[in-house]
């Protein structure tokens, strides 16, 4: 689809069931398809109607779930993006990574994404916090307690007790 040409709507009622608006946009092309659930997403924005399509969505597996998140980062629902983010679901909670560079998810809600996250969501979740320039967690990302009292550090990003920081921080790691 070109730039200049007009989104058609996926509905003219806006308050439609997950199933049919699901059934409406599944013979598009996928960018269209994204397209549309996210025009639709921020003409619901705000709405209660938003919130029971997300959680009718959230109840069709996987698929539903990770349509789900992206109605809720088009409709900026920073709450169901941080529910995401704190949920048992390791995949959904790295596609909800690009929410945290791109949307203003709150601090807590990335320190809670942090607590039992496997190593390798963790670094993504690092990487992710210096693309989006988030200062404040790039000089604190060394210290981040861990609900088993350890600490989540990155690889290399530990330094001996006393030592002073570097001055490129965590950074170090990140660019190898």
């Amino acid at each position: 689809m070109r730039p200049s040409e007009p989104a058609r709507e996926p509905a003219d009622d806006i308050a439609i069931p997950a199933a049919e608006l699901l059934a409406r946009l599944d013979p598009m092309p996928y960018p269209q398809r994204m397209r549309e659930l996210a025009l639709h997403a921020r003409r619901l924005a705000g709405t209660s109607q938003l919130s029971a399509l997300l959680g009718d969505l959230r109840s069709r597996g996987g698929y539903g779930r990770r349509t789900a998140l992206h109605v809720a980062m088009a409709a900026r629902d920073l709450g169901f993006v941080e529910e995401i983010l704190a949920g048992p679901d390791m995949g959904l909670r790295r596609a909800a990574l690009r929410a945290v560079r791109t949307l203003p998810v709150p601090d807590p809600a990335v320190a809670a994404a942090l607590q039992d996250a496997p190593t390798e969501l963790r670094l993504a979740l690092y990487r992710t916090l210096v693309h989006a320039r988030r200062q404040r967690w790039r000089s604190n990302c060394c210290t981040t307690s861990t609900t088993g009292g350890g600490i989540a550090r990155p690889p290399r990003c530990s330094r001996p007790a006393g030592a002073r920081p570097s001055r490129s921080g965590c950074r170090e790691w990140l660019t190898r």
